[in-house]
């Protein structure tokens, strides 16, 4: 079985430390929607950290205080390749970045579809090298079709005029989580109530201090 990491942060008063945290999707560019019905984190080391420092620089204060939490995700059978229609089933994890044609057209006429739905001009995600979405909020469309309903963690990029296209992870499924570590911090990190569960054994909340 594979884990994939996932980051996310909160910050707190430094003078006073909740006992717990409900977290909450990481910030999106201006104008960008996370997905419903999930919890959107920073993916990827080098996007992760990137991305941390930027939004510590932003937060972090005498008063502020800014914690990082990596959560464990259990994925199943990591794909290897490009995935294909036939072998999405198969499959609890997908990076959009890492697709076939067919697959790749397969969600172009779905992001087509929801953009006409909403009188919006139509944009092609792959029209970059690889995925890279203006509107994340159609990514939990996406997860809302049948072909890609099982799937418990769906990894793509965004359009951030300030960073350029980054790696972030939208977690569809609660009981996928395996651990959570809040770094240099003591408190009950909980997942938002949005994120349903599919009846399986996973961590539904966590103390963990790390230096």
């Amino acid at each position: 079985m594979s884990t994939v990491a996932l980051t996310a942060f909160f910050t707190y008063n430094r003078s006073n430390m909740p006992e717990s945290v409900t977290l909450a999707d990481v910030p999106l560019p201006p104008r960008a929607l996370p997905p419903t019905g999930a919890l959107t984190a920073l993916y990827g080391f080098r996007d992760a950290l990137e991305e941390l420092s930027r939004l510590r620089k932003r937060w972090e204060s005498d008063t502020v205080g800014f914690a990082t939490v990596t959560l464990q995700a259990e994925i199943g059978k990591m794909p290897y390749g490009r995935v294909s229609p036939e072998k999405l089933s198969q499959y609890k994890f997908l990076y959009l970045d890492r697709i076939t044609r067919p697959l790749e057209d397969i969600c172009r006429d779905k992001f087509d579809s929801y953009a006409a739905e909403m009188g919006l001009e139509r944009q092609d995600p792959f029209r970059h090298a690889g995925f890279v979405c203006e509107r994340p909020d159609f990514i939990g469309r996406l997860h809302q079709e049948p072909e890609f309903n099982h799937l418990d963690v769906i990894v793509y990029r965004i359009d951030d005029p300030l960073t350029g296209p980054r790696q972030i992870a939208s977690l569809f499924n609660k009981d996928a989580i395996v651990s959570i570590e809040a770094r240099g911090v003591e408190t009950r990190i909980l997942l938002p109530q949005a994120v349903p569960e599919r009846g399986m054994p996973g961590v539904e909340e966590a103390t963990r201090k790390t230096a």
